[in-house]
């Protein structure tokens, strides 16, 4: 029997400013806040580490290098029918909220929230290329700027 190595994708959500600025290339860094238990330490699956322990990032809900972020952002599906030789066939396209002028969104109909989103409709995978914990305060201008 053949077992297939899937690489793990967790989804990640990002706001519309922050999809253009990935897809522009300007963003090659995100941040999220780590969640501590009541002892101040990270925590997963019954384990728990100290910020200073390197082993820390194992409690990092979006994964480690190697692993895939597939983005969620504010989506409208849109059912279009097709030819297809002689078939016609409905095939679902979506739009962005992102790509789309405020003045001409607002007309459009009913926007989906990004934690609604599905991950056929996804248009952005990124890859985990480094995990680490540092405070806040010590975030380097070039980290910043990333």
């Amino acid at each position: 029997m053949c077992s297939e190595n899937k690489i793990p994708e967790r989804p990640i959500l990002f706001s519309g400013e922050m999809v253009l600025a990935i897809l522009d290339g300007r963003k090659t860094q995100t941040r999220r806040i780590v969640k501590l238990n009541h002892a101040g330490r990270a925590q997963l699956d019954g384990h728990n580490w100290h910020l200073g322990d390197p082993n820390a990032i194992k409690a990092c809900p979006y994964g480690r290098p190697g692993d895939r972020l597939w983005v969620r952002e504010t989506w409208m599906p849109d059912h279009t029918q097709e030819l297809i030789g002689a078939q016609e066939i409905w095939r679902d396209i979506y739009h962005y909220r992102a790509d789309i002028p405020i003045d001409i969104a607002s007309g459009m109909g009913r926007w989906r929230p990004s934690i609604h989103m599905p991950r056929v409709a996804s248009r952005i995978d990124l890859l985990i290329k480094d995990v680490r914990t540092e405070r806040l305060q010590q975030i380097s201008t070039e980290d910043a700027v990333a």
